[in-house]
């Protein structure tokens, strides 16, 4: 939700951003969207919060990530023991937002620097939702993590990492 936030902040306020970065995020909603809001939005007040996470964990992370026992169980414990969790009421409020954003029509507009950045196994957000943003958006970079899901930043933060570090470098020493 964070990338379709800051679209929404480019494209209302353009003159307060320099440059902007959205990674494994989308430019609209659109029907099928309402529908995953409908059917996770009802499921998630149907399980308890152990079954919650568990769901979130296999949405935002790699086969790969669940090889490492210890990783799992370090991430899991630390999203249980939140002390300010995120309630069931509030994350389906989320996702319903998240179905009714739509700057599909608008990326063309924005004139600042732009890197987009997409995990390529990320089945929560697909890469060619990327694609779409990063082709939309004139003269927009777009990287591809290879083998990444969604919670790229996390799992791969190495690579995410660079790709934004390089892009800021990029950006700062371009002519103004």
């Amino acid at each position: 939700m964070g990338g379709a936030i800051a679209q929404e902040m480019a494209l209302q306020a353009p003159e307060r951003v320099r440059t902007l970065t959205v990674a494994v995020t989308f430019s609209t909603g659109g029907a099928y969207s309402r529908r995953v809001a409908e059917v996770w939005g009802a499921r998630v007040m149907q399980v308890s919060r152990e079954q919650h996470v568990d769901e979130l964990m296999l949405l935002n992370h790699s086969e790969e990530f669940f090889e490492n026992p210890d990783m799992v169980e370090f991430v899991r414990t630390a999203m249980l023991q939140n002390p300010h969790p995120q309630p069931p009421e509030a994350f389906a409020r989320q996702l319903a937002a998240c179905s009714r954003h739509d700057t599909r029509d608008r990326l063309g507009t924005l004139t600042m620097p732009t890197h987009v950045i997409g995990g390529e196994h990320d089945i929560l957000v697909p890469i060619w939702k990327q694609r779409e943003i990063a082709s939309a958006i004139p003269g927009a970079k777009l990287d591809v993590v290879p083998g990444a899901p969604h919670g790229l930043s996390l799992e791969r933060a190495e690579d995410f990492n660079s790709a934004v570090l390089g892009f800021i470098r990029e950006t700062a020493a371009a002519p103004a």
